[in-house]
């Protein structure tokens, strides 16, 4: 289990730095979509992108692991243009960090997919509690995202099933700029993490106002659950399952970029 201090970080919640709310922006769909990440790049339009992980790599790395397939480049650039054909928005990101040397570009989500995928494997039983728990906090919200006569505890376990069988070692041969770079556009976001909350957004047509976020120096984690089932639905995919996916890899993309390094783990708060 990744460790739980006992201490706040700066990250966190003290009565100087109070937790964000989130705060609702219009989503254009014909913006190409960017990260869950809590930093934004500056440049007009970005404050309409929706968020998802690693921007488009979240329904092409589930693709993948639903289809058994190698999360390799020939992958990548074949579901990137089946999204393209259906007029589904392609995007991703990198940082202002010097990634010169390595394979490492920026986006969390890229850069550590294999471990990412190692502890939605390993801490399974962890996952499933703190999804659970959303679900118990919003029961009607989500009844109304899956669909009233969806059991939500059986999507969640066959969702993950097909995620633990996945063979890591054997299909994850590309990661960081290997992946992204098949990702166009790419924005650039600006200066280090400092997320305090991730949000899951349900609100169609809605994505988190990150700019005014990092104007009130403020960061947060987001996922337009919605865009995800949106495009799953418009590629003929199981939208259900890879919402329940995208929400298994969600928390465990936050282990590994907060509480691997040490820090608490970031509440779980849904917009719906």
């Amino acid at each position: 289990m990744s460790k739980i201090p006992s201490q706040l970080h700066n990250n966190q919640q003290s009565p100087e730095h109070p937790i964000p709310k989130f705060i609702e922006t219009e989503c254009n769909i014909k913006t190409p979509p960017t990260c869950v990440d809590g930093r934004n790049c500056g440049i007009d339009g970005y404050l309409k992108a929706g968020q998802m992980l690693g921007g488009s790599l979240n329904i092409i790395i589930l693709k993948a692991i639903n289809e058994g397939k190698q999360i390799d480049k020939e992958f990548i650039s074949k579901t990137v243009a089946q999204m393209k054909k259906l007029e589904i928005k392609v995007g991703g990101h990198t940082d202002d960090h010097d990634h010169s040397e390595g394979v490492a570009c920026g986006c969390g989500f890229a850069d550590n997919i294999i471990t990412i995928l190692q502890r939605a494997q390993q801490q399974k039983d962890e996952i499933i509690n703190r999804i659970k728990n959303v679900y118990s906090n919003n029961p009607t919200a989500y009844d109304n995202f899956f669909g009233e006569d969806i059991n939500v505890s059986e999507l969640l376990s066959n969702s993950l099933n097909k995620i633990i069988s996945y063979n890591i070692s054997e299909n994850v041969n590309s990661t960081g700029k290997q992946i992204v770079e098949k990702v166009n556009p790419q924005y650039k976001l600006k200066g280090n993490h400092g997320e305090q909350i991730a949000f899951i957004n349900l609100k169609q047509g809605k994505t988190l106002n990150v700019v005014t976020l990092n104007n009130r120096k403020k960061q947060a984690f987001n996922l337009d659950l919605w865009m995800v089932k949106n495009q799953a639905t418009k590629m003929r995919l199981n939208a259900n399952i890879y919402v329940m996916q995208s929400l298994i890899l969600y928390v465990a993309t936050e282990i590994v970029l907060v509480e691997d390094k040490g820090q608490m783990a970031l509440p779980l708060v849904t917009n719906s």
